[in-house]
């Protein structure tokens, strides 16, 4: 067995946890690496701005090489940022000449108008802005827009993970393009994540079912002009959505698989298996945050919705998404008040592990009755 993902492991450890750039770069200098694993590394040190670390991996081939289409402009931006503005090409442009990666941004063979003014915002962003340029094309045509586009503020990267989500796609984000201009967006998509994003989508999708497409006045007038990420959104929107979640829904019978948790103690906490669509509503409501509006996910299946009920005040403060995947129950949320998600980081790890472990006993519990049978 390869040593090389512990290897890894170790060494992403190090350069997130780690202030000795010595021991980090002896590490790297006592083991050997993939081309992944190299890529890797060089990602978290310029995001730790570990300065040593990222100049001592952008001298080995596999990441260098990465960058070979920036030519001398890279000698310019390693001396005048500290690695701070090479991030790594996104998928879609590695391995590909400067022409090449504008042709892939811009959809088009007539590159000569942009060429010039993208090689100078290169050399002020450097390739934070090539990343970001090309994510915008996913949802703009820039080349109409560029010269807004280039006059942005690219110091920041709009997170790779919207390119991977399949839950979103340029269709996706309609609504947000139509109701706002490429400055507001850009703005909005820097803070993307995937929970907001895609709540965000769920909400329009709910609030356009029910009244229409109607954008300015169904849309954007509740999430109101100058939105600065998907979050502001999101708690701007789920007030809709649950009037939405009102008029569509008398009370249905939730008929949840876990209902065996009920009762069932998590330190000071005790576990409420919410029975009806409208005990969801009543969370929400306490809690400020938009479980109201996920009884047709629960009912299909799609999730599993339990809270945390406080033993002395007896009302919920946490509510935890769970959802079934091929290796078992996962946690998918785990959020407080105005959606606090505190405790889905190593706060709560604690009460996420002893939940997934009441789930667990349940389960060995039933397979053993079924081959006693």
């Amino acid at each position: 067995m390869s040593l090389e993902p512990i290897n890894e492991i170790v060494n992403l450890n190090l350069i997130e946890l780690s202030i000795d750039e010595d021991l980090i770069i002896s590490n790297f200098k006592d083991n050997l690496y993939s081309k992944k694993s190299l890529l890797n590394c060089y990602q978290m040190a310029r995001r730790r701005k570990l300065s040593r670390t990222t100049s001592y991996l952008m001298h080995r081939e596999h990441v260098a090489k990465n960058f070979s289409f920036l030519g001398e402009v890279i000698f310019e931006l390693i001396e005048s940022s500290g690695f701070e503005k090479l991030a790594m090409p996104v998928d879609a442009l590695k391995h590909k000449t400067f022409k090449k990666v504008l042709i892939r941004i811009f959809k088009t063979q007539d590159i000569e108008r942009f060429g010039k003014r993208v090689g100078q915002g290169v050399r002020k962003h450097g390739t934070v802005l090539l990343n970001n340029l090309y994510i915008l094309s996913l949802f703009y045509d820039l080349t109409r827009e560029i010269d807004v586009v280039l006059s942005l503020d690219h110091s920041r990267e709009i997170p790779f993970n919207i390119i991977d989500n399949s839950n979103i796609r340029p269709n996706n984000l309609n609504w947000l393009i139509d109701i706002y201009d490429v400055r507001r967006v850009f703005k909005i998509l820097l803070t993307y994540n995937d929970h907001d994003a895609l709540d965000c989508i769920r909400f329009v999708e709910m609030i356009r079912s029910e009244f229409g497409y109607d954008n300015q006045r169904n849309i954007k007038t509740p999430i109101g002009k100058k939105p600065k990420s998907f979050k502001e959104i999101h708690n701007k929107l789920y007030k809709k959505a649950l009037e939405v979640e009102a008029i569509r829904n008398a009370p249905k019978d939730l008929n949840q698989d876990i209902i065996f948790l009920e009762g069932k103690e998590v330190f000071e906490f005790i576990i409420q298996v919410p029975l009806l669509s409208t005990d969801l509503i009543k969370t929400g409501e306490i809690l400020n945050h938009c479980v109201g509006t996920y009884s047709e996910s629960v009912i299909s299946k799609r999730c599993q919705i339990i809270n945390l009920i406080d033993l002395v005040s007896r009302k919920p403060v946490f509510t935890i998404e769970l959802v079934l995947r091929s290796i078992g129950y996962e946690i998918d949320q785990f959020k407080g008040d105005l959606n606090e998600d505190e405790y889905e980081g190593d706060e709560g790890r604690k009460y996420r592990n002893k939940i997934l472990d009441l789930i667990s006993e349940e389960m060995e519990r039933d397979e053993s009755s079924v081959e006693d049978e």
